[in-house]
């Protein structure tokens, strides 16, 4: 992509063009407005002047922002003693870097309370006492994350089989 040599920087492939800056002495390279299509793997190469050479290979992998998630109501069953609902979390990219992550909250607490559940879709099963409650859908990759919320899923959508429910997005 670049060699330096006497001080010099010369950028070898046209993509990295004006995005290279040699840092500390040379001793580092820094690529500039990085892109997702820049993630993988670096070899730098330093030739001493002996002719000995000194390799080191490093991995660079770019993140994108997370997209807004939706929670989309995938199926609903209720009656007056249960409320059996199926919540899928998405965003408008899925891809393997993302992560989901399902809280709850009753409506008189501040704290969340993790629910034992890590994939993008959840089935729970709740009592009228808890047909109040908030539930969180966080997305996340390394660098980013982004969640939404619903609320009174079994009160307002309790007699919809399959609904599309648009929480309010949150930071936490």
């Amino acid at each position: 992509m670049a060699s330096y040599i006497n001080n010099q920087l010369t950028v070898i492939e046209d993509t990295f063009e004006g995005r290279l800056e040699i840092l500390d002495n040379g001793r580092s390279l820094k690529i500039g407005e990085l892109r997702l299509e820049d993630s993988g793997l670096y070899a730098g190469i330093i030739t001493f002047t002996d002719r000995s050479k000194d390799q080191k290979i490093y991995n660079l992998t770019v993140y994108d922002y997370v997209p807004v998630p939706t929670i989309e109501g995938a199926g609903m069953k209720k009656d007056d003693e249960w409320c059996n609902v199926t919540l899928r979390c998405s965003t408008s990219t899925n891809t393997s870097t993302l992560s989901y992550i399902w809280n709850y909250k009753y409506e008189d607490t501040c704290s969340t309370m993790l629910y034992n559940n890590t994939g993008d879709t959840i089935q729970i099963s709740l009592q009228p006492k808890s047909w109040d409650m908030e539930i969180i859908c966080i997305v996340q990759n390394p660098v980013d994350r982004k969640n939404v919320s619903v609320q009174k899923i079994c009160r307002d959508y309790g007699d919809r089989k399959t609904t599309t429910m648009i929480g309010r997005v949150q930071d936490f």
